[in-house]
């Protein structure tokens, strides 16, 4: 009979189970019953054996790590995943090269290009930067300021003369410092208006333009207006410089723009810093430009809105990615991307990323071929821009 899995025969008479008495004789032996732990498997025989089957499971394998947008100053090890022009890319070791190099293979390849959308027409462009600017003013720069004021004037303001730095200020004191005025926003000792902006909101600049008057028998026109400047401080020479030098702080902006058309090339492997500024437009005290060295300055801690304007024209579909470097450091966290559509029309990049800066950080822009090989591109119109937007 069958009993345990196994085949069993009586050798007497019995009235017992088969395999609890030495009245049967196992013929054959079977498999009673199966077990299974987390990593074995275990079978019970019929005549009280068992079998382990270990490692059931095989080794655990190598997963992939995924990294984001490739970031070429990073190192990568084995089966990291990174994003770079518009592919996903699987290191197939330990690398510091870039893809497409043999150290990398394709992980999920970018789609062909989508037809090329309609052309703007120059009125078109010149209505969407308006827009864009527009919305900057309105949106960010704004309601920064009102903030600032509205929370320090709610209990009525204080005239406090000029600012002496041993005083201690409660909110809602108004100072002069450095030909500007000045509310304090919190309680405040020992630190001046100019260099912190967490303690202080900007008011309006104090500098005032002294005409010298024209010679008898007629006016003098408002654009050979002149000033003396050891009443007011400015060195402009007609009324729309007085007006920027005045109107500077307010928006504590600074910006650099390039006035003549210069081409650049662009490569696949090494970000490329953008050589093109050689005017200065605007400068506070709360950020500086330099156009020896296409970058803006901050001059406090604080966090700061990057504004790129700029003309890009292409030879081709070239595409262009544009980010910041802060202190020579990339910071690709949030880049843009203009493609080319050929034919000597200008491309419009507009672009705005907030950062966290510190005192003395060097800003500057870079670009980098989204595609393969290298390419020239001309920039036309270009402005780069730094606003301060308040404290950290």
């Amino acid at each position: 009979m069958t009993s345990k899995g196994g085949t069993w025969h009586a050798l007497n008479d019995t009235n017992a189970a088969p395999g609890t008495t030495a009245n049967w004789l196992l013929v054959q032996n079977g498999i009673k019953s199966i077990e299974q732990t987390d990593d074995n498997l275990i079978v019970n025989l019929s005549n009280g054996d068992t079998l382990a089957l270990n490692q059931i499971k095989g080794p655990k394998g190598d997963g992939f790590c995924f990294k984001g947008l490739y970031d070429h100053s990073q190192p990568y090890k084995k089966n990291d995943v990174v994003v770079m022009n518009g592919a996903s890319w699987i290191a197939t070791k330990d690398t510091n090269k870039s893809p497409p190099f043999a150290d990398w293979s394709v992980f999920v390849k970018r789609g062909p290009k989508g037809v090329p959308g309609k052309k703007p027409t120059g009125e078109e462009i010149k209505t969407l930067v308006d827009q864009q600017l527009d919305k900057a003013l309105v949106e960010d720069i704004e309601p920064f300021i009102n903030k600032a004021f509205n929370q320090a004037v709610a209990g009525g303001l204080v005239w406090g003369g000029a600012f002496d730095v041993n005083k201690s200020y409660p909110q809602g004191v108004m100072v002069r410092n450095a030909k500007a005025l000045y509310v304090s926003i919190k309680q405040t000792t020992g630190h001046a208006p100019t260099t912190s902006p967490q303690d202080w909101a900007f008011i309006i600049s104090t500098n005032v333009a002294k005409v010298v008057k024209g010679g008898s028998g007629g006016s003098t026109p408002a654009l050979n207006v002149t000033y003396d400047n050891s009443t007011s401080g400015l060195s402009a020479t007609n009324v729309q410089a007085a007006i920027d030098e005045v109107s500077k702080n307010q928006f504590q902006l600074a910006s650099l723009r390039t006035s003549v058309t210069t081409p650049q090339t662009f490569n696949d492997t090494t970000p490329v810093i953008i050589d093109i500024f050689d005017e200065l437009t605007t400068e506070s005290d709360f950020v500086s430009g330099d156009t020896a060295n296409n970058q803006i300055i901050a001059n406090v801690d604080g966090f700061f809105d990057v504004i790129v304007a700029m003309n890009v024209v292409f030879a081709g579909a070239e595409e262009l990615q544009v980010f910041a470097n802060i202190n020579g450091t990339d910071y690709p966290a949030n880049p843009i991307s203009v493609q080319g559509g050929g034919g000597g029309k200008p491309v419009v990049l507009y672009w705005s990323t907030l950062l966290p800066l510190a005192a003395g950080d060097e800003v500057k822009l870079l670009g980098f071929n989204g595609d393969a090989g290298s390419f020239t591109c001309t920039f036309t119109r270009s402005r780069f821009s730094i606003e301060y937007k308040g404290p950290l």
